[in-house]
């Protein structure tokens, strides 16, 4: 989920690297976010980054979720992903992003 420079809070893990306007990665993925991150993302001009779960539990983790729905839209997805490496560090969070946001459109 992509979040604004000014509700980004220490301890969000970053979904995404964080990278200037030249492509100069400043913030690897998977970073758990500190307050001196926050500081330097401030001075770097960063306005924003891409966090896991940054509104509490990922739906696709969420207990109230019909377990047999998640794997539906995870199966679904699954053919469309099928050509590309998930595993990847870019994808993986894609993927991810994609099944919370079908999960959102079915509630």
């Amino acid at each position: 989920m992509r979040v604004s420079l000014e509700n980004l809070r220490a301890e969000m893990v970053l979904a995404a690297d964080v990278v200037d306007g030249g492509g100069r990665l400043l913030l690897p993925n998977g970073t758990a976010l500190t307050d001196k991150h926050l500081r330097y993302c401030q001075m770097w001009g960063i306005t924003e980054a891409e966090v896991i779960g940054a509104e509490g539990s990922e739906p696709a983790n969420d207990p109230t979720l019909d377990p047999e729905l998640v794997a539906r839209v995870e199966a679904a997805l699954t053919v469309r992903f099928e050509p590309i490496d998930r595993t990847h560090p870019a994808i993986a969070p894609l993927f991810q992003h994609c099944v919370q946001r079908l999960l959102k459109k079915g509630r």
